[in-house]
């Protein structure tokens, strides 16, 4: 996947509402959450679902010391059939 994301505001409707939306060529792709990690860190944790993805991607984007942000994800776990 390589497309431009624009990580916009929300306007929040709940305390469980995303703080942002995740936006591509016009079309929302996802919603991110602000969250702070064990070590006092900002991150949000993020949700991207399109189309073009066989399953909605569960990440975390993170501030790198450099001041890059690192998206970080893991293929979930499946059990195969019969296991």
């Amino acid at each position: 996947l390589d497309a431009k994301v624009q990580i916009k505001p929300a306007e929040k409707t709940s305390e469980k509402a995303p703080d942002y939306r995740l936006v591509s060529g016009g079309a929302e792709i996802g919603a991110a959450w602000s969250k702070k990690s064990a070590e006092n860190r900002n991150y949000l944790s993020v949700r991207l679902d399109d189309p073009s993805l066989p399953a909605p991607i569960l990440a975390n984007l993170c501030e790198m010391e450099n001041g890059e942000f690192d998206l970080i994800w893991s293929r979930p776990n499946r059990r195969r059939s019969g296991e």
